[in-house]
């Protein structure tokens, strides 16, 4: 399907690249209604079509798949010699050209999955026939003789001609100057002149997991061969001949072996033998590690195809899949374990050692990062952090203020106005973590003040260039006489990506409140931040909101409408793989327009989408359209 792929990137400020909207253009969907309902396509595809088929060498060949569940694509192995399929409508066509039996594996595809059967088609051929005819000649006179036929051979052959005559095996003249007089000869046309006779081995060996290979060799040119009875892991060649694989089960197998021409089949049989081989050795790292809280995953792995996996004093939260060695999990608590690993096939069991350590991780300060207070008042803070700290700190505090290092509490009475740059931090036994909190202690002379709240606001996951809902900033005059608000300004790198709507006005009365909605439009993709500063004329230090906002990437879907009749809407559907789209449309109710904002996205994936139409009432659905796919830009 074509696809138009847009991409945008922002001119403003630098310092922070984020990559705008994408969008994805569907060209020339074509969608058709169904009566088909929704809960009919939960299944896999039934193949109802005949299970044989013939035809002959040469003439046209003609088979139509059919399946229930509305497949969308289809796919055949094993097809005879000039015969195609075309996999969106399931006609295979063609002409033959070669005889034989074909078992051909059908396969018919949904969105749910692939329903298979086999056919069974027997190309049949004719043999030469020679139009044979007495032929007399002169001993020592120059002879000639045409060997005539049907059904084009590929070569000829005469036996007991008379001395001095020769066949070309090629044009089937027979031609020379016999030398005495003699019987008429046998002529043969054709391309085989004897059924293939098997002269390969009658016996071989192997072991389990090591390379086995087997070369089947026969008389007459076979064309095919086949062979039933095989170890499994091993598969043949049908072409070739070689039998080749790595054996997965011991155990002695009878094997039947056939090698087909023109004339037909010849079989012998082998008898293979295959040993336990040995126990698997694990070559996996001896060592591992992780942090309490994380996904963890580990992989074991060995020589020797084992069939099963185990590891035992895995730390809590871990374990392992026996059929693929992969220990996986969230480890709940810190800490050292010595895990036993073991990999098992039919010849026994390896085993090894495994050290994993699982580390506590470090604290992150998650309280707020500015702070105000007035000189001579009381004043508190709580240090939040997660991860369990053990203890805190706090570095450049005023005067006045000290930090409990159990707690994480700072408090006391500031005895002088200003601002204050502090470090925090929150230690744990994986580490410490850090963060800086801005303090602003008021004067005490100040006769009317005012405050705002919150003093931060955050806005999440906004599609790039759109416009979020407001947030509302409250100011508060709690003194005794009005306030003027001489300027409510916006700074920081990102402030373009927010903006401000003032309901105060100038003047705030003694003991009365306003707001200032804010709003955030990111320009990009990525974390912006800009801080929001109101100034009074009380003499105090202007009261600050810090802002911070995340753009995130969006997936622009549009389509050209279907004009079938009873159609109601559209439903998407989408997936991380292609033909791997979920059960359940993005949609809660069917699109009455042409395109679709996928907002829920990560940046770096790639996702597949295809589009269905939703007939009257809401709960039939055509078949899917055609997939797409987008991936989403990293920045």
């Amino acid at each position: 399907m074509p696809r138009t792929i847009y991409y945008e990137r922002s001119s403003k400020k630098p310092g922070i690249i984020r990559t705008k909207k994408l969008h994805i253009l569907i060209i020339s969907l074509a969608i058709f209604f169904s009566t088909t309902s929704e809960g009919s396509m939960s299944s896999l595809p039934v193949i109802t079509s005949a299970t044989s088929a013939s035809g002959s060498v040469g003439t046209t060949f003609s088979y139509q798949i059919t399946a229930t569940n509305s497949p969308r694509r289809y796919s055949a192995t094993g097809l005879p010699t000039g015969v195609t399929l075309n996999s969106r409508t399931g006609l295979m066509s063609g002409t033959p050209s070669m005889a034989g039996t074909y078992e051909v594996t059908l396969e018919a595809t949904n969105q749910d999955g692939t329903g298979t059967a086999t056919l069974t088609a027997a190309i049949s051929g004719s043999a030469p026939v020679i139009s044979a005819a007495a032929a007399s000649e002169t001993v020592g006179s120059a002879f000639s003789y045409q060997i005539t036929t049907v059904n084009s051979p590929t070569s000829y052959g005469a036996t007991a001609l008379p001395a001095g005559l020769a066949l070309n095996s090629t044009t089937g003249l027979i031609s020379g100057a016999p030398s005495a007089s003699g019987a008429s000869s046998l002529l043969e046309g054709g391309g085989m002149s004897a059924l293939p006779v098997i002269t390969s081995a009658t016996s071989a060996s192997g072991s389990v997991g090591a390379t086995f290979s087997y070369q089947i060799t026969a008389t007459n040119s076979p064309w095919r061969y086949d062979a039933t009875g095989l170890p499994t892991g091993v598969a043949l060649n049908s072409r070739t001949g070689l039998i080749s694989g790595t054996p997965t089960t011991a155990g002695s197998y009878a094997i039947t072996l056939q090698a087909t021409n023109r004339r037909g089949t010849g079989t012998a049989n082998l008898a293979a033998t295959i040993s336990a081989g040995s126990a698997p050795v694990i070559s996996s790292a001896a060592t591992a590690s992780g942090t309490a809280g994380n996904a963890f995953s580990y992989q074991i792995t060995a020589s020797n195809s084992p069939s099963s996996y185990g590891a035992t004093g895995l730390p809590s939260g871990l374990s392992v899949s026996s059929t693929t060695g992969l220990i996986s999990g969230t480890p709940s608590a810190s800490g050292t374990s010595t895990v036993t690993l073991s990999a098992s096939n039919s010849a026994g069991t390896g085993t090894a050692s495994l050290a994993i350590t699982i580390a506590t991780p470090i604290p992150t300060i998650t309280s707020a990062t500015t702070a105000s207070g007035t000189a001579g008042s009381a004043f508190t803070y709580q240090i939040t952090a997660t991860n369990s700290p053990t203890s805190y700190g706090a570095a450049g505090l005023p005067a006045g203020l000290s930090v409990n290092s159990t707690t994480g509490l700072i408090s006391g009475t500031p005895s002088s106005g200003g601002k204050s740059t502090i470090t925090l931090s929150a230690s744990n036994s994986g580490g410490s973590g850090t963060a800086s909190l801005t303090l602003t202690i008021n004067s005490a002379s100040t006769s009317s003040t005012f405050t705002v709240s919150p003093t931060t606001l955050a806005f999440e996951n906004q599609p790039v260039t759109t416009t979020s809902s407001a947030q509302v900033a409250t100011v508060t005059n709690s003194g005794s006489s009005a306030q003027t608000l001489s300027s409510i300004s916006l700074t920081g790198t990102n402030a373009s990506d927010f903006s401000e709507t003032n309901t105060c006005g100038a003047a705030l009365s003694a003991g009365g409140y306003c707001t200032i909605a804010i709003q955030f439009t990111p320009a990009a993709f990525g974390t912006g931040t800009a801080t929001l500063s109101i100034s009074g004329n009380s003499g105090s230090n202007p009261q600050t909101v810090a802002l911070s906002g995340s753009g995130a990437h969006d997936v622009i879907l549009t389509w050209t409408g279907s004009t079938s009749f009873g159609i109601v809407g559209y439903n998407i559907y989408r997936g991380t793989t292609s033909g791997g789209e979920g059960s359940k449309p993005l949609n809660s109710s069917p699109i009455s327009g042409l395109t679709y904002a996928d907002s829920n996205v990560q940046a770096g994936q790639e996702y597949f989408y295809y589009i269905t139409t939703v007939g009257a009432g809401g709960t039939s659905q055509s078949p899917p359209s055609s997939e797409t796919s987008a991936t989403v830009p990293t920045q």
